[in-house]
């Protein structure tokens, strides 16, 4: 807009018209304005915690604002006021399955995970098809000791989405807990395929080689975690217990 007014004075003058000697005062005004209008909203969007309670604020009944400000809050370890914030979207939004989920890992969290699951429950009634929900349902299941239903949910979110990364490698946990160490590393391989970046997983496939007595193999995996995430203590450890 401010742009568009100094383009009109600018061809007005090309004109030879007189150009009246206030819209100069009237320019610096508006120019003023807007500064201070961008400079506001800059400092709301500077992060997005502050950019949602400025969503939620002006829009207490914006379903969609709270369930942004809930993330914002859980990104920032406030699983209490994110819990806050998923309610009170899903009060005004019964139906918005993203905060419904996130509600249950917000719970989960907090080890309720009996509400967790009724929480991944009511989500995949609105979104069958949601593998993050049904990855999540898996990952209570497990937390409960329910190791068979937890690998169905992992089958489940695998046949969504066969690429995955975080149920592959749930699955091949899950595996691990039954005692089938062969299927355990053949998911945690698949897992690293997808995600070769990930120490956790080369961390997981250690584990595993060494529970099987594949020494070198473990080494392999456990010194890779540790490379890609030198404060990360487990793998150090493991090859320290390996070299006794």
């Amino acid at each position: 807009m401010v742009t568009s007014l100094f383009i009109l004075q600018d061809k007005l003058a090309h004109k030879k018209m007189k150009v009246d000697l206030a819209i100069i005062p009237s320019l610096s005004l508006v120019v003023i304005v807007f500064a201070g209008a961008t400079y506001a909203r800059n400092t709301v969007w500077q992060n997005e915690f502050r950019l949602w309670s400025d969503v939620v604020e002006k829009s207490p009944f914006d379903a969609r604002g709270r369930y942004n400000l809930g993330n914002a809050y859980n990104h920032e370890g406030r699983v209490d006021k994110a819990v806050e914030q998923y309610e009170g979207a899903l009060k005004l939004k019964p139906n918005l399955a993203e905060a419904r989920n996130n509600l249950g890992n917000a719970y989960s969290k907090k080890g309720w995970l009996d509400k967790a699951i009724e929480q991944y429950e009511g989500t995949l009634k609105l979104k069958p098809n949601l593998a993050e929900a049904r990855n999540d349902l898996g990952n209570a299941y497990s937390k409960k000791g329910w190791v068979d239903k937890a690998i169905e949910q992992y089958d489940d979110a695998l046949k969504l989405k066969p690429d995955y990364a975080e149920a592959r490698n749930n699955l091949g946990s899950a595996f691990n807990d039954k005692g089938w160490l062969d299927k355990a590393i053949e998911q945690y391989e698949d897992a690293l395929k997808v995600r070769p970046d990930s120490a956790i997983f080369h961390y997981n496939l250690g584990m595993t080689f060494m529970r099987s007595g594949l020494k070198s193999k473990a080494a392999t995996e456990l010194k890779a975690a540790l490379k890609l995430k030198p404060d990360f203590t487990g793998p150090g450890r493991a090859l320290e217990y390996m070299s006794k």
